[in-house]
């Protein structure tokens, strides 16, 4: 029954309006046409069929309009199947597979989306919105991402993804014989090191906003405790509501998040966990607890406003404050984490238990913060060489006589 397209459907289907549409080459012309049938899985698999015998009959040139009209919505005039072939520079544009990418992106997080919508709009329209996708060359590609300045590999990277997206429907709908994106390669990129707050540090912020906060502001302080001291992203922190939080297991269950200003009923990265609470994390609920358990939904709610906290922004200025305020070097405030991560491991923690914490695969943790790993051990380890240095008797000098 032919291939299977990216968007799970069969290749050169698709649907619209309620309705199941094919997509195949007839008398040197490609078209959609509109089947009789509803978008339901079972008729998907029909329509495929349905494509196979046209397309193979197109082959051999015995596919008539009779054949057509008898499975389609609109009947077509014998003069406009006699046609001729009509030039590329009607085809799809660039602009519609583009839309069509963004609408496939279901199983995405809303900031995903927003992300390669903004690439779509600032990078790739503006040159090739108007432009029949089945014009479009390598050639032309590589000459629009060679002719920008990026900042970074990474962003260049980034900005492919739904070029490469867009292409590759064209693709699978036949519309185009392969992505001309192909040629283009992602550029090697070295992954930022984490940059965590030494204890010291940690410990003056928190002072700060305690002293700063605490009386007027409490949320803001305990918020940047449980971030020490739990080693959360900022958006699952502000995601938490009281049905998480469990008083007699010390424990949170860390399963959604909330990204400007959306909650998405999964995490990051689409596992539930649930984060043991140590004392100060601890103490952190059961101060939050009666500040917000008995009138709210959400554990963590706005001083100031009344609010559930939608983004992290006044939260991450507060934090900006407290590291001007002591002198500390500027790192963003999700690097709390980072610090969460480094002090378990430094202390002796079993990696596998502070990957499970932190939500992260076990493989991925050692990648990350493996210099972290026994650092006290490396240091006594790379201390008996210096010693040694020191134990190794000096010779006799050699005294020389007149």
């Amino acid at each position: 029954m032919g291939r299977t397209s990216r968007t799970g459907l069969p290749t050169g289907t698709r649907a619209r309006s309620g309705k199941i549409q094919i997509n195949f080459k007839w008398n040197g012309k490609r078209e959609w046409f509109t089947l009789a049938l509803t978008d339901t899985p079972a008729n998907f698999s029909k329509a495929a069929k349905i494509r196979e015998d046209f397309v193979n009959k197109a082959k051999y040139g015995i596919l008539k309009i009779e054949d057509i009209e008898a499975v389609t919505v609109k009947p077509f005039k014998k003069a406009d199947a006699a046609q001729e072939s009509l030039p590329a520079s009607h085809g799809p544009t660039f602009a519609q597979y583009a839309q069509e990418y963004l609408y496939n992106l279901s199983d995405h997080k809303h900031g995903t989306k927003k992300k390669y919508l903004s690439i779509l709009e600032r990078l790739w329209m503006p040159l090739f919105a108007d432009m029949p996708i089945n014009t479009i060359s390598s050639q032309m590609l590589r000459s629009a991402v060679n002719g920008r300045e990026w900042s970074s590999a990474k962003t260049r990277n980034d900005a492919l993804i739904p070029l490469r997206g867009a292409f590759e429907l064209a693709n699978d709908d036949e519309i185009i014989d392969k992505n001309p994106c192909d040629r283009l390669k992602n550029q090697k990129t070295q992954e930022t090191e984490p940059d965590p707050f030494n204890e010291i540090e940690r410990e003056r912020i928190l002072n700060w906003l305690r002293e700063k906060y605490l009386a007027d502001y409490p949320t803001v302080y305990w918020y940047f405790v449980v971030a020490f001291w739990t080693g959360c992203r900022p958006s699952e922190i502000i995601a938490l509501t009281w049905q998480d939080v469990d008083f007699l297991n010390k424990q949170i269950h860390i399963n959604k998040g909330r990204v400007n200003g959306v909650q998405q009923e999964t995490t990051k990265t689409n596992k539930a966990r649930f984060v043991d609470l140590n004392d100060f994390a601890f103490e952190a609920f059961q101060q939050l607890r009666l500040l917000t358990y008995l009138k709210y939904e959400h554990v963590f709610i706005c001083d100031e406003t009344g609010e559930e906290f939608t983004t992290q922004k006044s939260l991450s200025e507060k934090f900006v404050a407290a590291l001007k305020a002591n002198g500390i070097r500027y790192r963003p405030a999700y690097n709390t984490r980072h610090t969460y991560a480094t002090v378990c491991l430094m202390n002796g923690l079993n990696p596998v238990y502070v990957a499970s914490q932190l939500g992260h695969s076990l493989v991925m943790l050692m990648k990350r913060y493996a210099k972290w790993i026994n650092s006290d051990k490396n240091k006594e380890e790379i201390a008996k060489i210096s010693n040694s240095a020191k134990i190794v008797p000096k010779k006799k000098g050699i005294k020389l006589c007149v």
